[in-house]
Formats: C-alpha cells, sequence, structure tokens
C-alpha cells in the first residue's frame, strides 16, 4: 500500500530571490510534521513526501491515500491539492494546526481530519483504512507519550536544508491568547519533553553541522534542557532555539547552553508595552528588565533575534516609532517582524469575529504579513505601513553591514567564525522573510533596484 504525502506550498512567498531558492531546492527552516508523520507509518507501506514548494504534484500517481498537513496561511492551496487528488477518486487526510480549529471546514475538502497530535490517531486510521471504514474525524483528546514521537524520515525530503531541525519538546503553559500552540488542542498548554536518548541518537544521525530547535521555547522545561545540554556537547554541533526572557535568569542554564553549542536564540519579546504583555496573557515579559536580558545573552556569546508583534489593542500609532527606538537601544543582532494575526481557534480570533473586526476569510491572507482585522486605535493601513517602517529601520544597508562586520571582529578574536555564518544568515533570512511585507526590498530600494516578482 503507498501514501503520498505533501507539504502544501506558501502562496505568499512569491519574490525573485525565493524563486531561485524553489530552482535550487534550498530551504532555511525545513518542517518537520509530515516527517514525524512518516516515522509512525508501519514499515509495511510504502511513503513517499513531494513537497509543492519545490516539486510538481504527481496527482496521477497511483497511491492509496493522500496526506496533507497546513497552517492557515497554506491551507486554500492545501485544499486545492486535496480536491485534485480526490477527482481522481484518491482519499485524502487533512491534518495541522488550521485543521484542528476547523475541522469541519476541512471535511469539506477531505475524506478525513486529524484533530491534534497524529501519534494516537495516525495508527488508528491507518488500520480503520485498510479496514475499508476510515472515520471523517481522529481526534486526539489526550496528548501522545513522549516516547511515541519519533525522529523524522530526513530521507524523503530532496531538498538542500541549510539547517536541519529538531523538536525536544511539545506545549506551551504561557496560554498567550494570540497562539494556536495552546489553544487549539485541550492539552495544547501542557508542555511534554522527549526522552534525552532519544534526541542525542536523533542529533548524532543530523548530518548539517548547524541545527535549529523547533520547541516552542526551551526556556519552559530548564531541568530538563540542562541535562540534555550536557548530553549534547560531545556532539560538536551549532544550535539555535527559541526561549522566553527568563533564560537570562538561570546562570546554569546559559553556561551549558553555550557550552552545548548554542550560537543563537530568538527572543519573543513580542512588545515594548507591558501593558500588552499583561493583557495577552504573557505576563512573563517584563519590559523594564528586556535591556538586562539581551546584556545577558550576550556575555554569554549568543547572539540575540529580537521577536516583535504589532496589532495589538494596546497598540497605539507612536509603538512603531518607540519600538524601533528600543530596537537600537537593545542593539540586537536581528529581528522578526510580524503583524497580529487572529488564527482560527485562538481566543483572539473568537473575541475579534464577535465583535465583527476580522476583515477577511481569505486564509491565505493569515501569514503575519497582511492586516486582516480591524485594529483598535489606528487603521488597517495604519498598521501595515507602521511596520512597514520599523522593518526598513532595522534592515538598511548600513545596519546589516554593521551586524556583520562586528560579529565577524568577535570571531577573528575567539578563531572561530560560526557565530558570524550564523548571525549572517539569520540576517537574510529575516531580510527575505520581511521582503513580502515591505513590498520591496528595503536594500533594494536603497540602490534604487527593481525588485523582480514572479
Amino acid at each position: 500500500m503507498k501514501i503520498l504525502f505533501v507539504q502544501p506550498a506558501n502562496t505568499t512567498n512569491k519574490n525573485f530571490i525565493n524563486s531561485i531558492f524553489k530552482k535550487i531546492k534550498i530551504t532555511s527552516i525545513p518542517p518537520l510534521t509530515l516527517q514525524q508523520v512518516a516515522a509512525l507509518t508501519p514499515k509495511k507501506y510504502k511513503v513517499e513526501l513531494v513537497d509543492d514548494n519545490f516539486e510538481k504534484i504527481p496527482y496521477k500517481k497511483k497511491v492509496d491515500l493522500v496526506g496533507i498537513t497546513a497552517r492557515t496561511c497554506s491551507v486554500l492551496r492545501a485544499y486545492e491539492i486535496a480536491d485534485e487528488f480526490r477527482k481522481y477518486g484518491i482519499p485524502v487526510v487533512l491534518g495541522g494546526y488550521h485543521v484542528s480549529g476547523l475541522p469541519e471546514e476541512a471535511l469539506q475538502h477531505a475524506d478525513s481530519v486529524i484533530i491534534g497530535d497524529a501519534e494516537n490517531t495516525w495508527p488508528q486510521l491507518l488500520d480503520d483504512f485498510e479496514q475499508g471504514h476510515m472515520k471523517k474525524k481522529y481526534v486526539a483528546s489526550i496528548p501522545p507519550d513522549p516516547t511515541m514521537i519519533k525522529s523524522p524520515m530526513r530521507n524523503l525530503v530532496c531538498d538542500i536544508s541549510i539547517t536541519a531541525t529538531i523538536q525536544a519538546s511539545r506545549g506551551c503553559p504561557h496560554n498567550c491568547e494570540f497562539c494556536a500552540l495552546p489553544n487549539i488542542t485541550p492539552y495544547g498548554s501542557i508542555s511534554r519533553t522527549r526522552p534525552i536518548s532519544d534526541m542525542i541518537a536523533e542529533i548524532k544521525g543530523i548530518k548539517q553541522k548547524f541545527i535549529a530547535f523547533l520547541d516552542p521555547s526551551i526556556s519552559i522545561q530548564p531541568e530538563y534542557f540542562k541535562k540534555l545540554f550536557t548530553a549534547m556537547i560531545p556532539l560538536k554541533k551549532k544550535f539555535s532555539a527559541y526561549a522566553n526572557i527568563d533564560i537570562a535568569y538561570d546562570d546554569e542554564f546559559l553556561e551549558l547552553a553555550k557550552k552545548a553549542g548554542f550560537k543563537s536564540l530568538s527572543i519573543g519579546f513580542d512588545s515594548i508595552s507591558q501593558e500588552t504583555m499583561n493583557t495577552v496573557g504573557k505576563k512573563i515579559n517584563k519590559v523594564e528588565n528586556y535591556k538586562e536580558v539581551v546584556k545577558k545573552i550576550y556575555d554569554y556569546g549568543f547572539s540575540v533575534i529580537g521577536c516583535f508583534i504589532f496589532g495589538f489593542d494596546t497598540d497605539k500609532p507612536d509603538i512603531f516609532e518607540t519600538t524601533s527606538q528600543a530596537i537600537s537601544q537593545l542593539d540586537l543582532d536581528c529581528i522578526r517582524v510580524n503583524i497580529l494575526t487572529p488564527l482560527p481557534g485562538t481566543p483572539i480570533f473568537h473575541k475579534m469575529d464577535q465583535e465583527k473586526r476580522i476583515l477577511t476569510y481569505d486564509w491565505s491572507k493569515y501569514d503575519y504579513q497582511h492586516v486582516v482585522f480591524q485594529p483598535k486605535h489606528m487603521s488597517p493601513n495604519e498598521l501595515l505601513e507602521g511596520t512597514k517602517r520599523v522593518i526598513i529601520d532595522f534592515f538598511n544597508m548600513n545596519n546589516i553591514t554593521k551586524k556583520i562586520l562586528l560579529n565577524l571582529k568577535k570571531d577573528l578574536i575567539n578563531k572561530d567564525l560560526n557565530y558570524t555564518a550564523m548571525i549572517t544568515s539569520y540576517l537574510i533570512s529575516s531580510y527575505i522573510y520581511h521582503q513580502n511585507l515591505v513590498g520591496l526590498n528595503p536594500l533594494i530600494r536603497k540602490l534604487g533596484i527593481n525588485e523582480i516578482q514572479v
């Protein structure tokens, strides 16, 4: 029996640089979901994975079942793919955060949907499929045993991955109202960790030198990660990860992370307004401590990527200028800027939907780069243009050149160019990510060159 997994393309990322990456099949942060589901599949099945970002979808291929996962911004493309396969009589299973949040919508394009994690439900679905009575819905009502989380089948992917990805934990207890992770499933707020022995075995099998942790935050379970870091030290790899600001208050954690090979940490500052952080449920963030946090992380030799979101109900038009000033004062190595996006299934979506503030249900616009709701204290255009200004202020040629040269100087002193390589790759990938939001590359604009859209 043959199963085809399909990763739908993110149709919003259409620009010149991404078109080059597509042609030579390069990706910076490869997704893990379908590779993990493939690893759950019994050996008696023949599995294949097609990435719509790089490959043509083989609709006429003789397969028995198709599995597709999608984020909200790519779910419409997932529906197109699913509909086409079903025209040929091939049953389709859909999963992912969006499907878990809106299963009835997804069922209009699928024979079955998986709600929540797949470890408990995918094997049952396959048994039912073989028996000829696959159900419409498979709901993961309890979190899977972490020992069931398999190492992904990386050999299924044909692209050139600059960085490998890995996941040691799932779930986040912070319950931020804008985040899908803790809100889509009943157990999303429960943090679960994989066995350290499994993690070490997986890392040993990864050929890339640089590995990115895709965990919600490595600071959620500090004692677990201290043990993991200790076991990682002999592996001689380089790592990056997401973390909350409380990481700076644990010197033992930072020291072990440094010894394990961590070079970069993405910190979810989200906003420079304490009122905002309190309102959205992220009280762990103390804005008055941001500068101290960044300095502490720098003292241990890590680069810091600051993540920010604009469009909260407490944001007013002056938030953009004050944030740009704060970013400059914090002297961050790189930034990631998103427009608040009320994803289906989250408290903030339900609230805005009830208040009739949702401006569009075109899910392809739910990519953190479009304004899809009516902001409370500004117009949609003010939110968009203000976010663009923050991006352009940071991603200008002088600033990026300065960041790279400063890190190169550090590496020459330490006789280790890995730091510069890491931060340069983040600057480039973040720069490319922000192209679509700004509309015209800030660097290319500065040079007076028109960008080619494809």
